[in-house]
């Protein structure tokens, strides 16, 4: 039999624009609700393709603000659909991100509650549970949209922002410092029913900046290792022991991997950047080292010393045990064209047995449960260096945000209570299959209560987990050179000194341009 447990997949994480760069243009908009005051009564927002076209892009900032300037004027009474472009290509996403600024939503003159929430899948059984609030606060309806961070600085630009947003990103630093965020720090003090002390580990910080909380994290998932116990056996290893420390893992992966006469691999122990975070994976090893991204004080990035070097050779040796990093690409591009529109399924490659081992979130037991059920696998913690002892995975998650201009302040920090008490908890976590934040719930018994297995992990990988790459303005820009820094040093056109220096000194310019904000 199979370590399974039901679980459902985890929200999917829609594409975005450079967030800070969004985010600057909205402001620069003349102040997003100054201006659509000046034009007399509350007018609509509406950015057209045309207005936002690709040759635009260069110039993001000013790109969208002209569209808001241009289009600030239109009748109080349109409801107008607004597209968003794609910074990177110029292109014009889904429809999904197209986005509705009202000028006036019903709720704000009926007293209801608007919430914004990121796409989730199951969308109906989400909507009806954030309404569930009613039913104990029968005088506040809640209203239930579903948008990304682009469309919530739309509406925050408009001037008719919801009043709560459930979203999965970390810009709340930024959000934070232009006062697109309430500080919570006052009410969070004051309540009896949320506690600073009862949350895991780095959760407050990870909602906020330089001590002050601008977000709550309510829902986290973590990167836990999955192993192949058939794989295991046949290649000699305990299938019942996963490896405990990086010298393990090296020889786990060296007798893991298969190849042929003509020395192309077949199978492989573990593709050192195949999960959901992809290179940005190293920061794992780099914090295992003892690495820190940034000095105490936030205000330099500090990953280009030994301990990030250190972590980077790790992963160049990861390669090498199992036949090099172009053999490793060869025979996943090969694994990837094999695999067609299954590449879909979060886990594929451990599924269909293309590589022995995964690092990933713990959403992956779905998709094995669903697609590959006779799977014969083992769930357990990350390796650790050997230097230091210490483990260390990424985790990311969803947080609870209350922009500073809601129409219910009140009525949204309410709701924040209600969320976090153990029933709600436990009713969307358990439901999606994603950990709790807050410790009471994590280890009160009700938390996945029919997989143990499941439940120790997650509680053990989640304690030890941190958010990348750091928690600091300008995080979405500084998210993009985090995850390119491996690649150069795994293809040998960098050393890993290189690498990390050139990252630093991006990194650094991104994060003095954020903080002179």
């Amino acid at each position: 039999m199979a370590t399974t447990y039901s679980t459902r997949p985890t929200p999917q994480r829609p594409s975005r624009m450079a967030r800070r760069d969004f985010l600057a243009a909205l402001l620069l908009a003349s102040g997003g609700a100054s201006l659509l005051a000046a034009c007399g009564g509350t007018a609509a927002v509406t950015a057209t393709t045309a207005a936002l076209s690709a040759s635009s892009v260069s110039s993001g900032r000013t790109a969208i603000a002209s569209a808001l300037a241009t289009t600030a004027s239109a009748s109080s009474s349109a409801l107008v659909r607004t597209t968003t472009i794609s910074a990177a290509t110029g292109a014009a996403p889904s429809a999904l991100n197209s986005t509705a600024a009202p000028a006036a939503s019903a709720s704000k003159a009926t007293g209801a509650l608007d919430l914004l929430t990121w796409t989730v899948t199951e969308q109906d059984w989400a909507t009806t549970f954030l309404q569930t609030y009613t039913k104990t606060h029968p005088g506040t309806p809640v209203n239930v949209s579903v948008g990304d961070d682009n469309k919530f600085l739309v509406t925050v630009a408009a001037g008719s922002p919801p009043d709560l947003f459930f979203t999965g990103r970390s810009a709340l630093a930024d959000w934070g410092i232009q006062g697109v965020a309430l500080r919570l720090d006052d009410r969070l003090a004051k309540s009896t029913v949320i506690s600073k002390d009862n949350f895991i580990a780095h959760a407050l910080e990870e909602g906020g900046w330089q001590g002050k909380i601008y977000g709550l994290y309510w829902s986290a998932d973590a990167r836990i290792l999955y192993w192949n116990k058939d794989l295991f056996q046949t290649a000699g290893l305990d299938p019942e022991q996963p490896p405990q420390n990086w010298d393990d893992f090296a020889t786990a992966m060296q007798k893991l991997t298969k190849t042929g006469s003509d020395g192309a691999i077949q199978q492989l122990g573990l593709n050192p950047t195949y999960d959901s975070v992809a290179g940005h994976y190293w920061e794992a090893w780099f914090w295992e080292l003892g690495g820190s991204y940034l000095s105490p004080d936030g205000t330099k990035v500090t990953i280009a010393d030994q301990d990030g070097a250190n972590a980077l050779d790790w992963m160049v040796k990861q390669a090498q045990v199992q036949g090099g990093w172009n053999n490793i690409t060869s025979f996943w591009k090969a694994a990837t064209s094999d695999a067609g529109k299954g590449t879909s399924r979060r886990g594929w490659g451990f599924g269909l047995r293309k590589v022995a081992m995964l690092i990933e979130v713990g959403d992956v037991i779905t998709t094995l449960q669903q697609y590959w059920p006779d799977l014969h696998y083992g769930l357990g913690g990350i390796p650790a260096a050997p230097s230091t002892g210490k483990h260390a995975s990424v985790r990311g998650g969803y947080f609870w945000v209350i922009p500073s201009k809601a129409a219910h302040v009140d009525d949204a920090w309410n709701y924040t209570e209600w969320a976090f008490s153990p029933d709600q908890s436990l009713g969307y976590n358990n439901h999606y299959n994603r950990i709790p934040t807050t410790n009471d719930v994590l280890n009160g018994g009700k938390w996945l209560p029919d997989n143990p297995t499941a439940r120790k992990v997650e509680q053990e990988v989640v304690g030890y987990s941190q958010r990348i790459p750091c928690i600091a303005p300008g995080y979405a820009d500084i998210l993009t050179v985090n995850g390119n820094i491996p690649t150069p040093v795994l293809e040998g056109k960098e050393t890993p000194q290189v690498a990390l220096q050139n990252a630093q000194t991006q990194i650094q310019g991104i994060l003095d341009k954020a903080l002179k904000v």
